[in-house]
């Protein structure tokens, strides 16, 4: 009887022990999840000490003594718990916690790559254990040897290029590229790769280096050459290569055409004409590509002329497009060649008259299209100048029911011509529905116009006459336009009204080829840099003055200004990239 009591005591004590364990479990997750991780360990090492064979009690104390970054009270936990419980995740959580806390983890590692048997995956995982911590000539020795278990000879590779990048030995980290995309094939990624070691002058003279010893075997290494030498420039010979890579891979035209194109985006127009001409001659397949890629190619290096271009000039860029819409009527790229076709003419030749049946052919052949939706736009603005609102009404109204990218546009000049008209709420309520899409192209413009309402009660008389201004910009009547906005500069209470209304004058001055007005309104707004708001687009103007007039030093300045005193300007990008440009890091 006395055994049987005994026996159901015990069975109470175990029970309770249990009940108390479980429900101190359930308390030390709620203060873990709570954010008390300090009462979480506390809870967590009773019961580890109470248990110590129960692995989700230990997981528990490393978790919270970690985020108490309490390691050097970790560490003799972890290592006692090694001895009894040997695991290749324990023996590496040692050897991290030695090395943050000044110690040698090579007895750890060594402990790690025993208990794993020395394998393949225990090596790797030891490597990135020590890369985490930072002994990155251990880490490579370590993805190396597992390297050399796998029996692989481009297992690792990144991470071996990776961590010979971070040691400075760029060459190696090259190598290890080379060996990754000639097993992988994956190009894109090894170019990025590249890219990035090309960032420091050693990394650059690495791939330098690697490229001139680099066989012309395969595909990969031949397009692998023609990066090297589009990254430095040498264009000419990249064509060649170009065409070889275009033979050797029986693409029909098609590297050729791709080459054509970083060409022409790199701003390289004569060896881009070259590559499409070749290009089409390779297939017909791709002449209609090849063709429009050479009529953008023509327009693109005449605009970047700086220079007024003439009829005879902008005639030849119009016969390429025309070609394209005569020999290709029913491919989509006609409908492109049909709107840029209408964007010279009328943005060009300044003649709407043409450009509105040019237009509206593209609306009426291809409907439905973007081109098609730009298009009508425009048209729209054509009617709008010409006085002719019922057909401005018709084509705004069909382009609200197309694509929201489209929609919004039309949307935003409804609102503009109700302001014209001074309906005040009318337009508000649909530049807000406009605003409410902040990643749309009239987004910006549509607050600009909301502010310029808010204002109306204030600063009446500026804000009436910076709306005439909108509308005789609207009518293609820049010089009424820019008197418009010099008056809303005049009698404009508000500084940041005043200072927006001489950038719209700046504007249509440069239209009318006024230079010194521009000129004069830039340096009353670069004065107040950097108070005023516009300071960045009026540095961004004069720089763009300054080039055409070949000062690219002064031009340089004004860019380097705007970096400085906007650094979160949304012009940055584009400011760093002219910079470049001008200096000639980029041509």
């Amino acid at each position: 009887m006395k055994t049987l009591l005994y026996i159901l005591a015990l069975i109470t004590t175990v029970v309770a022990g249990l009940a108390q364990s479980s429900e101190q479990e359930r308390l030390a997750k709620n203060f873990e999840a709570g954010g008390d991780l300090r009462g979480a360990a506390r809870l967590y090492l009773e019961l580890y000490e109470k248990a110590p064979d129960n692995q989700a009690y230990f997981d528990g104390v490393v978790r919270t003594f970690q985020g108490l970054q309490q390691l050097s009270g970790l560490l003799p936990i972890v290592t006692e718990h090694l001895v009894h419980h040997p695991s290749v995740q324990t023996a590496l959580l040692a050897g991290t916690l030695s090395v943050k806390l000044g110690k040698s983890g090579t007895d750890f590692w060594n402990r790690a790559l025993e208990i794993g048997n020395n394998s393949q995956e225990t090596n790797a995982a030891v490597a990135k254990a020590q890369e985490d911590v930072f002994l990155l000539k251990d880490a490579i020795n370590s993805y190396r040897k597992a390297r050399d278990l796998s029996g692989s000879a481009w297992q690792y590779a990144r991470q071996l290029q990776k961590l010979y990048a971070a040691t400075g030995d760029y060459r190696s980290s090259v190598n290890e590229i080379f060996t990754m995309v000639n097993n992988t094939g994956d190009l894109t990624e090894a170019l990025g790769l590249l890219a990035a070691v090309t960032a420091t002058d050693s990394g650059l003279k690495a791939v330098d280096e690697a490229m001139a010893h680099l066989p012309s075997n395969t595909s990969d290494q031949l397009r692998l050459k023609l990066w090297h030498l589009q990254y430095n420039s040498k264009w000419p010979r990249a064509l060649t290569l170009a065409e070889q890579i275009d033979d050797s891979e029986q693409a029909h035209g098609q590297a050729l055409l791709q080459f054509a194109d970083a060409a022409r985006k790199a701003e390289q127009y004569d060896v881009a004409l070259s590559a499409y001409s070749k290009a089409s001659h390779a297939s017909p397949n791709v002449a209609l590509s090849a063709a429009y890629g050479s009529a953008q190619t023509l327009e693109q290096k005449l605009t970047q002329a700086r220079t007024t271009l003439s009829a005879e000039t902008l005639k030849e860029v119009l016969s390429n497009y025309q070609t394209i819409v005569d020999k290709y009527p029913t491919h989509p790229l006609s409908a492109q060649a049909l709107l840029r076709i209408g964007q010279l003419q009328l943005t060009r030749l300044h003649n709407s008259e043409e450009a509105r049946e040019t237009l509206s052919l593209l609306a009426n052949r291809w409907p439905g299209t973007s081109a098609s939706w730009e298009g009508m736009l425009m048209l729209a603005d054509i009617y709008y100048a010409l006085g002719q609102t019922a057909q401005v009404a018709d084509l705004i109204n069909r382009v609200e029911g197309g694509p929201q990218e489209y929609s919004l546009i039309a949307k935003f000049k409804k609102a503009d011509y109700l302001l014209f008209e001074h309906e005040l709420g009318k337009a508000r309520v649909l530049y807000q529905e406009v605003s409410l899409h902040p990643a749309s192209l009239p987004a910006n413009d549509a607050i600009e116009r909301l502010r310029l309402i808010l204002l109306s009660g204030d600063d009446s008389l500026a804000v009436s006459h910076y709306i005439r201004g909108l509308q005789l910009q609207a009518e293609q009547k820049h010089s009424e336009s820019a008197n418009s906005f010099l008056q809303a500069v005049h009698t404009a209470a508000d500084p940041d009204l005043a200072d927006q209304a001489r950038i719209a004058v700046v504007q249509e001055s440069l239209l009318l080829a006024d230079t010194a007005r521009a000129v004069q309104q830039l340096d009353s707004l670069i004065a107040k840099v950097p108070s005023t708001l516009f300071g960045d687009k009026a540095l961004l103007l004069m720089a763009d003055i300054l080039t055409d007039k070949h000062e690219i030093q002064s031009a340089v300045a004004a860019l380097t200004t705007l970096l400085v005193q906007y650094p979160n300007s949304i012009y940055t990008p584009l400011t760093r990239e002219l910079i470049r440009k001008l200096r000639g890091d980029i041509q």
